[in-house]
């Protein structure tokens, strides 16, 4: 039973980094999203977001390459500076609360981000340098609940009318930022080794195939299916938040 329990949690982790991953790569967003919660819950918090980031850094910088020509480098810059500042700060606030509350927190954010962004609310006070900033410092708070920080920043990619090229290139310039602030702020706990493999294996093969189609696929059919995966994501935590309490 518990031999058992172990592979189909470690395939469950595998298809979610191998979808996340490749969203991730056609739309610019989402390995977070939809990985986060499923790898919050099988391998606990802090492990997950290390994990998650590690893995995310090489796939972002392949991403970001190809979609160089068109990258936002002002809008990233004030996103970025403050999630770097931050994610210190909370990695050491967030640990003396109980991972329910946490999870409870990070699932409600999810759902209501993938709500926003389902509706495409368009703000035009939030599309230059505080909507940048704010989006930057809640995306680091999600980060560090439960290793899904794109929301906030995707929704200001949308509300900024970004060209799904320059969200997908700005938005790995910020994501690669806050990942290496995420490792340097948690430090690198061990890992089943089984499972890192297959994780990092399931993110190559994710990114390489998002990439591929990333300029073919239509750009709604692509987004609902993102926004659905999205909100299991964070029923998943929410769900798992919850059921710590009883």
């Amino acid at each position: 039973m518990g031999v058992a329990y172990a592979y189909v949690t470690i395939a469950i982790s595998v298809l979610a980094v191998l979808v996340g991953a490749f969203a991730q790569a056609s739309a610019g967003t989402g390995l977070g999203l939809i990985s986060g919660g499923i790898l919050v819950v099988t391998l606990g918090r802090e492990p997950s977001i290390v994990l998650l980031s590690l893995i995310s850094i090489p796939m972002m910088a392949a991403i970001l390459w190809q979609n160089h020509r068109d990258i936002q480098w002002k809008n990233a810059v004030f996103m970025t500076i403050p999630a770097l500042i931050a994610t210190p700060l909370l990695a050491l606030g967030l640990r003396k609360v109980a991972d329910g509350y946490l999870l409870v927190a990070a699932g409600v954010a999810v759902l209501m981000s993938v709500f926003f962004l389902l509706n495409g609310h368009n703000v035009a006070r939030l599309k230059g340098k505080i909507g940048a900033t704010g989006a930057g410092l809640l995306s680091a708070v999600m980060n560090m609940l439960s290793g899904s920080g794109g929301p906030p920043v995707a929704i200001y990619a949308v509300n900024a009318q970004w060209s799904p090229s320059a969200t997908r290139g700005t938005l790995q310039v910020f994501f690669m930022g806050m990942s290496l602030a995420s490792v340097t702020s948690l430090g690198i706990p061990l890992w089943d080794i089984r499972t890192v493999i297959f994780l990092c294996c399931a993110a190559v093969v994710g990114t390489v195939s998002g990439m591929l189609v990333a300029n073919k696929l239509p750009v709604k059919a692509a987004r609902l299916a993102i926004l659905a995966l999205a909100a299991l994501g964070g029923c998943v935590m929410l769900g798992s938040g919850i059921a710590s309490f009883l």
